[in-house]
């Protein structure tokens, strides 16, 4: 009895939804036309694209490789493995994946358990900033572009004066988006 009273009102719901997109498109006599549905390309998520890019070298490099039938598993008594041969990750999967961070840092990672009594660090807040990405807005969002380039700079080894010059600067811009919002430990 439950079952059939739950069914009826999905039906119901259902029902109710679907005229009311039907109206609100004009389906039943009404004086504006609708328009024309505008189809968009979402893109994917930068560690979808890596994660499918491996998989595939993965699968194509064990194609004919052969797990042990359920007879060998029990004739090695439960040690029979199937064995993929890894291909190793490019750098640029092995950043999008998260194994490594921006620049090819290890990811500051946050203990939950004391984060809220000490608060991130330096590194730690700058790498947030960075992980939002280049198109966020406001202070973290310039905090984020700024660390870019100064580890851009940084890893091209001996500068020009010109560059230095720009490092400098950027590294007091810097200290003055820190100044301004962080508010965590010094370590």
């Amino acid at each position: 009895m439950a079952i059939a009273a739950g069914v009826a009102a999905a039906a119901a719901t259902a029902i109710s939804t679907g005229v009311s997109v039907a109206s609100q498109a004009g389906a039943f006599g009404g004086k504006d036309k609708p328009s024309a549905p505008q189809a968009q390309q979402i893109p994917k998520r930068p560690f979808e694209t890596a994660q499918q890019k491996y998989m595939s070298r993965v699968m194509m490099a064990n194609l004919n490789n052969r797990g042990p039938t359920y007879e060998d598993w029990l004739k090695s008594g439960g040690t029979a493995k199937f064995e993929l041969q890894g291909t190793g990750m490019t750098p640029w999967e092995a950043e999008r994946m998260g194994f490594v961070g921006p620049g090819g840092r290890a990811p500051s990672f946050v203990d939950p358990a004391t984060v809220s009594d000490t608060g991130l660090t330096r590194g730690q807040y700058i790498y947030s900033a960075e992980e939002r990405g280049p198109k966020t807005k406001g202070p973290m969002g310039d905090l984020g572009r700024v660390s870019k380039r100064i580890e851009r700079l940084q890893g091209m080894g001996d500068l020009r004066p010109g560059q230095q010059a720009r490092l400098d600067r950027l590294q007091q811009r810097q200290q003055k988006l820190m100044a301004g919002r962080y508010q965590g430990s010094e370590a």
